[in-house]
């Protein structure tokens, strides 16, 4: 699932570059501005400034002989690398860092550009994606937004989506994922945004931080720490440990949820079928709102996406709010219904933590309930990343499979042979298979017309095949 790098038309000379990274220009060979910025030879096009990016599986510096051959005028290389290019050559400590410094001075002059700019950023430990894609839905009825697509949210697809900005935008709404210490201070100091979501503090991607939940809150709440004076923190009431955030920033605060004395607070949800109506208090008024999404999270991320929105441009009339949310559709792999013959399959196979996991069986149960009490179908994978948490995680894991009460379930992975252990423990007997493809196998044999049936686990289970196999298995009956 991979999202390719976009496409951008940012301008600069090898000494900007050079002046923005630290580095040094060891060989000047035309006197041009680049036509454009990439670290995917790819996408090279006549004219750009191409950096060779280091990456686990990759190294930039064997496509840059490709990169020069397809037109790029500049090529951004670590320190030593830059001899026999035929190129303008930058030479850098580090080419990602250098690629966060170009893609800051790109921010800056669009904001010296266009005058009254805004950036919002948006991290959390679940919910991230369906809050941009709120946010921006909701910001676009005033502004011209441009917004992080698919996975771009760490250091290399952050700095490619600021570069994308063009003097057309006057908002940004930039999504912000973290698996290593101070990755989101590195990149709010990016994107300097003013305006900064806090969703929520689980243990996702703790392996990487510390291992412990307020590891995982300290790293977060970094994005509250780089907000201006002048600018918003918005924050969940119901999660202390991202409200215990705030006391590192300045910025003025702003809280959503269900508690009493939130700025925005949820009074009531009542499902449907696709989505759900809520009830919210914001701002001294009462909104009644049809929205499109599952799930009591995705309200939550409504509140915060809304409070975002309208820090930026303002209230909004409840006619833009309902146009809004009528362009916005779930994204696979995240809480995205399908409706596949007599049966629905809940695709949640994208990420999952033990926190989306307790919000994803929920959601399966609302959904079979409002499809007349349908059986419930799991089909989960491991939770990957949390390091010292793993067992101790995943053993919880049978506990909530348990108040399911689903009809039937797949395990599929090694770490949930946890899960399967502790089920074992509580009399719940259940297939636990290595891979997408057993899990396929399995689920084709147990799946029945009515049913609605969640899929869900960490990226490098694979479940999307699951998904799409099981599609055609019910489509094909």
């Amino acid at each position: 699932m991979a999202t390719p790098i976009p496409l951008n038309e940012a301008r600069f000379s090898a000494w900007e570059i050079a002046a923005a990274s630290g580095g040094r220009l060891v060989h000047s060979l035309f006197d041009v501005v680049t036509t454009s910025v990439t670290s995917d030879a790819r996408t090279v096009r006549p004219g750009c400034a191409f950096f060779a990016l280091l990456g686990e599986r990759f190294d930039g510096h064997q496509f840059v002989t490709e990169a020069v051959s397809k037109g790029a005028t500049t090529v951004v290389v670590r320190r030593g690398q830059g001899s026999g290019v035929h190129a303008n050559v930058v030479e850098v400590d580090d080419t990602l860092v250098a690629w966060g410094d170009l893609a800051r001075l790109h921010l800056a002059r669009w904001r010296q550009t266009r005058n009254g700019a805004s950036v919002i950023g948006i991290t959390g430990s679940a919910g991230k994606t369906t809050t941009r894609l709120l946010t921006a839905a909701l910001l676009s009825e005033r502004r011209c937004v441009l917004a992080t697509t698919g996975n771009l949210n760490n250091r290399v697809g952050l700095p490619a989506t600021v570069f994308a900005v063009t003097d057309s935008h006057d908002a940004a709404v930039f999504e912000l994922g973290m698996s290593l210490p101070d990755e989101i201070a590195q990149l709010a100091a990016i994107a300097k945004p003013d305006v900064g979501v806090l969703l929520n503090c689980g243990i996702a991607h703790a392996e990487g931080v510390g291992g412990t939940r307020s590891d995982v809150a300290y790293e977060k709440g970094a994005l509250f720490a780089t907000l201006p004076r002048s600018g918003v923190a918005i924050v969940n009431c119901m999660d202390p440990a991202a409200l215990g955030q705030l006391v590192r920033t300045q910025a003025r605060s702003f809280r959503f949820g269900s508690c009493d004395g939130s700025d925005a607070r949820l009074l009531a949800r009542e499902p449907t079928a696709y989505g759900a109506l809520l009830s919210i208090a914001n701002g001294g008024r009462h909104l009644r709102v049809e929205f499109p999404l599952v799930g009591a999270a995705a309200a939550l991320d409504f509140l915060a996406a809304l409070a975002a929105a309208e820090a930026i441009a303002g209230q909004l009339t409840e006619g833009e709010i309902a146009h809004a949310l009528s362009r916005v559709e779930a994204i696979e792999g995240r809480a995205r219904v399908l409706d596949v013959g007599e049966v629905k399959i809940i695709d949640d196979s994208y990420n999952a933590n033990p926190l989306s996991m307790r919000e994803s069986l929920t959601m399966a149960i609302e959904v079979a309930s409002q499809a007349g009490n349908a059986r419930v179908g799991l089909v989960l994978g491991d939770m990957k990343e949390l390091g010292p948490l793993t067992v101790e995680s995943h053993r919880e894991l049978a506990d909530l499979i348990r108040d399911a009460s689903p009809g039937w379930i797949i395990l599929c992975g090694a770490a949930v042979r946890h899960t399967y252990e502790r089920l074992e423990d509580l009399g719940i007997h259940v297939p636990c298979v290595p891979d997408a493809e057993a899990a396929l196998v399995e689920a084709k044999q147990r799946i029945k017309s009515g049913d609605v049936v969640l899929v869900k686990g960490s990226r490098g289970i694979g479940l999307e095949r699951v998904v799409v196999g099981l599609s055609a298995f019910v489509e094909a009956r």
